[in-house]
């Protein structure tokens, strides 16, 4: 029942992929109870009675342990007599404000209407002013060895193959190689098929320097940002990816790698295959191999590397259009939306940076609705203020 648990969880935080939820309707159909266990447990009703005592709630259990708090109670009554309690604890930590070793914590529920931004009202903001923050779109700049530049939107890039409709394909002159910039703006997102059939997708400012072709012994690029790499295995040409503080070697595999200059943390993410990490300029020895589900963080300050296990598609959910935070504090949240929509913001307390949340926040929708579903489970507004995003407290 671990598994169910697991899936539960995922689906409160709004975290389920494809295949996770075609699981979980599989075993929800299978019985009747099954199916009430989990109706119930989701209930809005019950989530939004929870909003609403979420200041009486006080627990010192980390949310992260909800997944193994679930699993408990269903293997203490398999026929679920204890679903009232099961629903009591797992909406309640959920849908409400808990107090984590002295942290605030909000879930975030997409329970947003379905309707035209433009007829919603938040927070007393005239909608006209917040709607002017859009959701970001497929652009990018490409510069050439020669300072020369190449814009791109609402397309992808390709060096392997033009003949596909929508892939624009770049040769340098004589077909001489050179280094290639490829920069990803805020407010941008864009995919590259390099010459070798590796795929990289670009978050929001974001850039990849490469070859225009690949040498015969190996294949390297450097990225700053955020990136999702798909590496075509070789087994002759190893793949490595610089960053600043990091060297990665690839073993045909899929990963995460997210460093952004400003950030004090840096961190990698294996989905699939293997990779080696190492400092820059260390070719072998010194490596730390890791496996798949392995997130490796990395201190930029201490110079120091933690590993822990983690489930890969929540880190790289925003190639899946949905922001997924577990356990994020505001100003990590903030720093990514910003990047998204391209937008300034203040905080008008330090305190309010600090604040934890929880769930998914839809991609592709306008910075309205992403106001409207962190306003909604938490005692914050959100407004302009000096053409900046400002968040105080009600």
């Amino acid at each position: 029942m671990e598994r169910i648990s697991i899936l539960i969880y995922r689906h409160i935080i709004g975290a389920l992929t494809p295949e996770e939820k075609a699981e979980l309707d599989e075993w929800t159909a299978r019985s009747r109870e099954n199916e009430k266990f989990v109706k119930r447990v989701t209930s809005p009703d019950e989530l939004q009675r929870w909003r609403e005592r979420r200041n009486v709630i006080n627990t010192e259990r980390p949310a992260h342990d909800m997944r193994l708090r679930i699993d408990s109670l269903m293997a203490d009554d398999r026929r679920y007599r204890m679903r009232r309690k099961l629903t009591s604890y797992i909406t309640g930590v959920a849908a409400s404000l808990l107090l984590i070793t002295g942290v605030s914590l909000f879930l975030l529920l997409d329970d947003t209407p379905s309707q035209d931004s433009s007829s919603m009202n938040i927070s007393g903001v005239k909608q006209s002013r917040l709607d002017d923050i859009h959701y970001g779109s497929t652009k990018a700049v490409l510069t050439l060895s020669n300072g020369s530049t190449v814009s791109f939107s609402d397309t992808t890039l390709s060096y392997p193959d033009a003949s596909d409709s929508g892939l624009h394909r770049y040769v340098s002159e004589n077909n001489a190689v050179e280094e290639l910039n490829l920069s990803v703006p805020k407010g941008g997102e864009f995919k590259i098929t390099l010459e070798d059939s590796t795929e990289v997708w670009l978050n929001a400012d974001s850039r990849l320097i490469y070859p225009s072709v690949f040498g015969v012994c190996e294949r390297r690029v450097k990225v700053s940002g955020e990136a999702y790499f798909s590496v075509h295995h070789e087994e002759d040409r190893p793949f490595y990816v610089d960053t600043n503080d990091q060297t990665i070697r690839v073993y045909g595999t899929t990963f995460n790698v997210r460093n952004y200059p400003d950030d004090n943390l840096a961190y990698i993410t294996l989905e699939t295959g293997s990779i080696a990490l190492s400092r820059p300029g260390v070719v072998h020895g010194g490596e730390v191999v890791m496996s798949p589900g392995h997130h490796a963080t990395y201190d930029k300050d201490s110079e120091r590397m933690s590993m822990t296990v983690v489930d890969p598609a929540v880190i790289s959910s925003w190639r899946h259009g949905k922001f997924v935070f577990e356990n994020q504090p505001l100003r990590c949240i903030m720093r990514d939306l910003s990047r998204w929509y391209d937008f300034d913001y203040e905080f008008a307390d330090s305190d309010i940076e600090e604040i934890i949340f929880l769930g998914s926040i839809p991609r592709y929708s306008d910075f309205t609705i992403a106001v409207s579903i962190i306003e909604k489970c938490s005692d914050l507004r959100i407004s302009i203020r000096d053409g900046k995003v400002y968040i105080q407290r009600k």
